[in-house]
């Protein structure tokens, strides 16, 4: 008789079955000693046919679905597709998970599924940005970092927004004028990865549409998560997009050489974000355009590229005293290299980064600034 997972998830896609249960998994998950939550557990009780009993408690929702347990796998198993998996079976038959900041991100989401919606997505270009309205050869999709920036108020937007004016300005440097959505929606990656398929695929079809529109050859994107959800989701959903899909250090990697840089010589460190890395294989890319800065040293953290360790917290969801001990450690970690700045390619990242480090006593905080690595490197353009 087969289990609820299995009706309605072929496991095999998987590889679930392919687990030798040896651990490794488990012994490098960032939230396994704080939450006591353990991949091997959920893919063994999967296995054995009691995903009814076991899925409707938290666990599902405690992974991050970074991936680093994919990287030490002696088999291969796709544990976070599966993860996410689950959570779309029974996000109807669980309790309702705890969205951080009173939902406001979740409304936002839900918000964009109403195709009358009209926005103003634009008031961040300033007159000294070249761009163009809808319709181009080159796309920016710049995500929901306007609305985080909104949100979080002034500590928090100078390097949000600060993100997308470098990109564009960047970009502007090297010969691209990117076109904007003045009515973009979001990608729809929180909706997906909180079990909301069905709302997800509409998100998916109005952006692909709005794609489709502007005539598009290339979509640049500052997000990570953006760029994964359009790569991989939509396909998944049957929007496949005939474009070409690259985040802005793809784009600059080697567009650079020509492009002069005010020396710095402080020493700064880099946070690989799961999805630019683990989920994408991205990590040069942003290294070399950052490594254009004369006089720049970056020290590398113990735990980078393949082994970074997540910010801690998936589409708003968890966030709590252990995520915040899982963070602090990191903070520690870039502030051990000797570095002063900790450079985040994921804003994200910035965020739950930049709270830890103003959270708790100011006798423990790491002396570390979080900065965002587009928004650097522009304010070091010659």
């Amino acid at each position: 008789m087969s289990t609820v997972a299995e009706q309605e998830i072929n496991l095999k896609d998987y590889r679930v079955y392919a687990c030798l249960e040896c651990g490794r998994c488990t012994a490098v998950c960032p939230i396994s000693r704080s939450h006591g939550f353990s991949p091997r557990w959920t893919i063994s009780h999967t296995i054995a046919g009691n995903s009814r009993s076991h899925i409707p408690d938290e666990s599902v929702w405690m992974c991050l679905t970074c991936k680093r347990c994919e990287e030490v796998c002696p088999t291969a198993v796709s544990y976070s597709a599966l993860n996410r998996a689950l959570r779309i079976v029974y996000s109807d038959r669980m309790p309702a998970q705890t969205c951080t900041h009173g939902g406001v991100f979740e409304q936002i989401q839900n918000l964009m599924l109403n195709e009358e919606l009209t926005q103003d997505r634009l008031g961040w270009v300033t007159d000294k940005l070249k761009v163009q309205k809808n319709v181009g050869e080159t796309l920016f999709f710049t995500g929901c970092s306007p609305f985080f920036a909104a949100y979080f108020g002034e500590d928090y937007s100078k390097e949000l927004i600060g993100s997308l004016r470098g990109a564009v300005k960047l970009m502007n440097k090297i010969g691209i004028e990117p076109a904007l959505l003045e009515n973009e929606r979001c990608c729809g990656h929180d909706l997906l990865l909180r079990g909301d398929r069905e709302n997800f695929i509409k998100v998916a079809h109005q952006v692909a549409e709005q794609i489709r529109t502007s005539g598009a050859k290339r979509v640049v994107f500052t997000c990570p998560e953006c760029l994964v959800t359009l790569r991989d989701d939509y396909a998944e959903v049957g929007e496949t997009l005939d474009v070409e899909l690259l985040h802005i250090s793809q784009v600059l990697e080697s567009e650079l050489e020509n492009v002069s840089f005010k020396a710095d010589k402080r020493i700064v460190s880099y946070q690989d974000p799961c999805r630019l890395g683990r989920y994408s294989q991205v990590y040069e890319p942003p290294r070399k355009a950052i490594g254009r800065v004369p006089s720049l040293k970056l020290e590398e953290m113990r735990n980078n590229r393949e082994r970074s360790v997540c910010c801690g917290v998936a589409a708003w969801v968890g966030c709590d005293a252990g995520t915040r001990q899982m963070q602090r450690q990191r903070l520690e970690e870039a502030a051990e290299t000797g570095a002063g700045t900790l450079l985040t390619a994921c804003p994200k990242c910035f965020i739950h980064l930049n709270c830890a480090l103003q959270d708790g006593a100011e006798e423990k905080k790491p002396k570390l600034q979080i900065r965002d690595s587009w928004e650097y490197l522009a304010s070091r353009l010659a």
